[in-house]
Parts: structure tokens; C-alpha cells; sequence
């Protein structure tokens, strides 16, 4: 295998590329060409010219591109170019599959392809994806091609880009097979052969800066709220960026992470409308979801790791389909990242509007992440060829790492890192200590300070969410209002921490006998309340009776014996919590009068 790549300056100069002696050398000895056109221009003439004139000079050669945020060769980051990755395979097979997607058709499309793929060899090895989804739904398309029974092989590639809005320019980005341009849809290349060796990897490297929230109103890929709150006002909460026109460039570098799977994954907002809801690839009802910042420290360490793991692979390609959050992250020192793979071996790739990276269980779709995929024939690296060829098309030598170390950056020329790295830091700290005040907090406002049992407004709370769940699914829900007798006697014959350490064991004995699904708290005073969800009537006055011979049999701190009084009531279907609770109370109040130490059941 050989990679080289052309810098496309015009036809002339391009058809002297192809023409040069190595170039047809190397053609007359491999069994395919595959060419992938990443453009920054989406003049589809130009576009035709460069495809044409590569069939007349390189007949039979797979060529596929997509429009590009930037483009990348010898790893390095270019703007507003052209860039032919040319890789020559001496022994495996390529097949082109294109497919343009309507909306509403994505799922259908996506278990289509997978099927085409399957159908097009018993050796696949790997599968490059093209697509142009932003306003399709790109979800939908990856469940259908992942709904059956995955290969073994690697998946992986990108979303077409341009340098605007994604949902809001005049030029639409495109991917294209041959000279078949596809506005909305996928274009995907199959490789086959039993030599041809393909790893990748992917890495995010953004991280939490925000509380978690929860997204609170969403139809799977316009999410009205977080929170219960507008949508946008997280953005402007946090961030202050504003409801305008540069919205999308604005919020890049700011995605909405969410775990799934166990894998911390980016959404981006693509695009938002007058009401302030945002539009994503998918973020669901319920997700927990927080704003995210890159980490430069986090991606340098993600990208030596993934470094190391292609110098152990030995590939004699590598392609790189980069988030275009990345580059505007980094900015200038983007190809800190990129560059060093290069010293691997022939790098190129582009900047994307969504990464894909699927292994055997299923496609995943990304944001602002990084797939690295590494190719070669053989068992050993052997890219002698390719330095020859770059050697004679470029009149320099190929910039390489002998000692496969991984380089650092410069820390004298990478001041953006390191300020951004300090700030991360800071705002780590600053949020750690943040969560550690807040969750501090939410103990004080939940739970009673002596007892260290849920306090009256959580169990309000508690209760409100139990009957709901009652109304909505026709379920039981039995609730216990009980009063320790006499308590008041405690306190004035053996004084108040005597009975601070009575009602503290009182509370861990109610506690250590009744369910894990069930709630107790301190309704107020000596009075306690227990919430018994899928309860009914009968079971209730099982677990009260429980309870009140705990405590009549337990050993206090005191002379006497200490006993309560318990009111029991179930929900009836219709009634508000109001209802609920005084007949609890009522049922209390007769237990107490009709001597104490006893169950009443209204």
C-alpha cells in the first residue's frame, strides 16, 4: 500500500502529477486506486474536471470526496484547498455504494446499505462512510444499520462540511461518488481482502464545565427545554452567547455531553429557532446532559495514546476524520494534534460535520470527537514506497519519527494550550468545590438535621411524585402518620438530649424495618410519616403493626417504656394529596384518644 496526496492547484498541474513516472508506476503494480477529494470549494465543475481527469489517467480509480471545514495533509490543517488522497492497494478490493436519503427515509436507508454492503464481499475488512445528514436525521439512519447483526469489521468516517452554519448556508455541503453528487444521503467504500489490515480509534477529549441538568422536553432532536427552562437560557446562563445569526460558531467549542453506554459522548446545537429550542443530532427525554469545554491537556493525552496504539499497528496509511469543534478550539495549534501522526505514516483526512466510528456491536454517531483510522497490506509496516514517491513528487523527504516517540508540543509556541489548560484547571476546582456546596445543600434541604431522615418539604415532595405514579398507572399507595406517645414527659423528666437521642433511636428502628422502595421523615416535631408505594390497605396495617411493636419492645435511654400511636390510610383513586393526609391525621388523632399505643385505619 501507498499513500501520497495532491495538493490541487489546476488541471494542468494535476494531470502532470498523474502522468509523473512513479505515479504510473506505482498504478501499473496495485490492484485499486481509492481517491478522496476533501474540498473547502463546492464548485461542482471543478469538482467533475478533477474526477474526469483522474478516470482518463488512472482508469478504474475509485474516487469519492465530500466538502470539507477544513482539510488536513501531512497532518498538518489547510484552509480553502484541495486536497486528492491518492492510496494505492497492491491486493484488496474496492466497492462504491451511493445512496441519497429523503426525510422520514433514514432508517430504511441505513439497514438498505448495511445489506448492500454484506452483499458486496465474504472478506470485508473495513467500511468508509460519507454522509451528508445535517438535515436528515442522522440517529435514525445509524439505528437502521445497526439493527442487525453486525460484522466484525470497523466502520468509520465523516460528515460533509463547509466553512458556515450547517442548516444555514447558501453552500450546501455535499458528498459525491464518481461524478454522482449527493446533497442528502451517504456514500460509503467498501474494503476487502484478506492482507488488508484496518484499526481505528476515537477520542473526545471535552469535558464537564456545567452542573448536571436534565433535558426536560426534547422530540428526539429539537430539545424545547432543560431543565424546565428554555432551552437557549442555558447557553445564555452560562455563557452569555446570544440568539443571533452566529449562534451555531458561537456554541462549536460548547457541545452538550451526555453518557451513554458508558461513554461520554458531545452533541452540538446545529442550529435554534425563535422560540429558543435547539436542534441536535439526538438528545432524548430524561438524559442528563452537561455544557462541555475542550481540555487541551485531556486531547494531547488522547492523541498520544491513540498515537502509540498506530505505531504498534505499523500502518502504511492513515486517515483522519476530524470534528470541526476541534479546529476551532485549537486554532492555530490544531496541528499539535494532527501533525504527529504523520510521523507514522501518510496522513490526510478533513474537518467534519460529525464523525462516524462503529465496531461490532453498533455505529455509533459523534460530535467534536476524532476517528484515527490506521490502514495496511501485510502483517509489517513497510511505507519505503511512499517516502520514494513523496520524495520525488515533493523534493523533500517526508518528515518522519524513527525512534517512534511521540512528540510534545512546544511549550513556547503553544500558549493557547497552556492558558486554556490553567483555566480548565481552575474552573475543575472552582465547579468540584461548587457540586461539594450544592450537594451539602440539598442534604440541608432534604433531610432533618437530629434524625437524618427526610424532612417535611421532601416528603411533600415525595409524596406528590407517589401519587402520580397512582393516578397514572391505577397502582396502590398506603401512607402511616404515627406520634410518639407522651413525649412530652420525656423531655421535661429527663430533659431535652435525652430525648433528642430517644427520637434519634426511635427514627433507626423505624428505618431498619420497612422496605427500601418505602420513604419515612420527620412530618414535624415527635411525628413521623412513612410512604408505602404498591401498598395496599391490608399490608398496610401489617407494616404499621411492625412498627409499633419495635418500638414498644425496644430499650431506650429511660425508665419507661416508650410506645406510638399510628394513623394508616390508603389512597383512593381521584383524591388529592390534601384528602390523603388528613385522613391520616384523623386516624391518628382517634389512635391517640382512644388510649395511645394503637393502629387506627380510616
Amino acid at each position: 500500500m501507498v499513500n501520497i496526496y495532491h495538493l490541487f492547484k489546476d488541471l494542468d498541474s494535476l494531470k502532470h502529477f498523474l502522468a509523473s513516472r512513479k505515479i504510473r508506476s506505482i498504478a501499473s503494480q496495485v490492484s485499486s486506486v481509492l481517491v478522496q477529494i476533501f474540498s473547502a470549494p463546492h464548485d461542482r465543475t471543478i469538482l467533475k474536471a478533477i474526477v474526469t481527469t483522474i478516470n482518463d489517467n488512472l482508469p478504474s480509480t475509485m474516487v469519492v470526496g465530500a466538502t470539507t471545514a477544513g482539510e488536513i495533509a501531512e497532518g498538518r490543517f489547510l484552509s480553502g484547498t484541495i486536497v486528492l488522497s491518492f492510496t494505492f492497494l497492491e491486493k484488496s478490493q474496492l466497492t462504491p455504494i451511493a445512496i441519497p436519503c429523503k426525510s422520514g427515509e433514514e432508517y430504511e436507508v441505513g439497514q438498505k446499505l448495511y445489506q448492500m454492503i454484506q452483499g458486496t464481499s465474504k472478506e470485508i475488512t473495513g467500511v468508509l462512510l460519507l454522509t451528508n445528514m445535517q438535515k436528515l436525521s442522522g440517529s435514525s439512519f445509524v439505528k437502521g444499520f445497526s439493527s442487525q447483526k453486525r460484522g466484525p469489521y470497523p466502520v468509520f468516517g465523516g460528515g460533509a462540511g463547509n466553512y458556515s452554519s450547517p442548516l444555514e448556508s447558501f453552500d450546501e455541503p455535499f458528498v459525491f461518488c464518481g461524478s454522482e453528487f449527493i446533497e442528502q444521503g451517504v456514500v460509503a467504500v467498501v474494503f476487502s481482502g484478506k492482507d488488508l489490515h484496518i484499526q481505528v480509534d476515537s477520542y473526545l477529549g471535552w469535558q464537564s464545565l456545567s452542573k448536571e441538568m436534565t433535558i426536560t422536553e426534547s422530540d428526539g432532536t429539537l430539545v424545547k427545554s432543560v431543565d424546565n427552562i428554555k432551552a437557549f437560557d442555558v447557553y445564555d446562563q452560562y455563557l452569555k452567547i446570544p440568539q443571533n445569526e452566529d449562534f451555531f460558531f458561537n456554541v462549536l467549542e460548547f457541545p452538550l455531553l451526555v453518557e451513554r453506554d458508558g461513554q461520554l459522548i458531545a452533541r452540538v446545537p446545529l442550529a435554534i429557532n425563535e422560540q429558543g429550542a435547539l436542534r441536535f443530532t439526538d438528545l432524548y427525554p430524561g438524559e442528563k446532559i452537561r455544557i462541555g469545554y475542550g481540555h487541551p491537556e485531556m486531547i494531547i493525552k488522547n492523541a498520544r495514546s491513540t498515537h502509540s496504539k498506530m505505531q504498534d499497528f505499523g500502518p502504511e496509511a492513515i486517515f483522519l476524520y476530524s470534528c470541526c469543534c476541534r479546529r476551532f478550539l485549537l486554532q492555530n495549534e490544531v496541528n499539535l494534534e494532527t501533525e504527529p501522526f504523520e510521523l507514522v505514516a501518510p496522513t490526510t483526512g478533513f474537518f467534519t460535520y460529525g464523525e462516524m466510528h462503529g465496531s461490532r456491536d453498533k455505529l455509533n454517531l459523534l460530535n467534536c470527537s476524532v476517528v484515527v483510522v490506521g490502514l495496511r497490506e501485510g502483517e509489517s509496516k513497510a511505507i519505503s514506497k511512499a517516502d520514494d514517491l513523496f520524495r520525488e513528487i515533493f523534493g523533500r523527504e517526508r518528515v518522519t519519527n524513527p525512534k517512534n516517540e511521540y512528540v510534545d508540543p512546544d511549550p513556547y509556541v503553544s500558549s493557547h494550550f497552556r492558558i486554556t489548560s490553567r483555566l480548565m484547571h481552575f474552573i475543575n476546582a472552582v465547579t468540584a468545590e461548587l457540586e461539594e456546596a450544592n450537594q451539602k445543600l440539598k442534604v440541608l434541604s432534604e433531610v432533618d438535621k437530629l434524625t437524618q431522615v427526610y424532612n417535611r418539604l421532601k416528603l411533600d415532595s415525595i409524596l406528590e411524585i407517589e401519587l402520580h405514579q397512582a393516578r397514572r398507572y391505577n397502582s396502590e399507595l398506603s401512607i402511616i402518620l404515627l406520634d410518639m406517645d407522651h413525649f412530652k414527659q420525656v423531655n421535661d423528666t429527663y430533659g431535652h438530649n435525652v430525648g433528642d437521642k430517644v427520637l434519634w433511636q426511635a427514627t433507626q428502628i423505624l428505618k431498619a424495618n420497612i422496605r427500601r422502595t418505602d420513604s419515612i421523615g420527620r412530618w414535624g416535631g415527635e411525628e413521623f410519616l412513612v410512604i408505602l408505594p404498591y401498598t395496599n390497605s391490608s399490608q398496610a396495617r401489617i407494616v404499621a403493626e411492625k412498627l409499633r411493636i419495635a418500638i414498644e419492645s425496644a430499650v431506650f435511654p429511660i425508665d419507661d417504656t416508650v410506645t406510638c400511636s399510628f394513623g394508616v390510610t390508603s389512597y383512593l383513586g381521584g383524591e388529592d394529596l390534601k384528602d390523603l393526609i388528613k385522613r391520616a391525621d384523623d386516624a391518628l388523632y382517634k389512635a391517640k384518644r382512644s388510649g395511645r399505643n394503637q393502629i387506627v385505619q380510616i
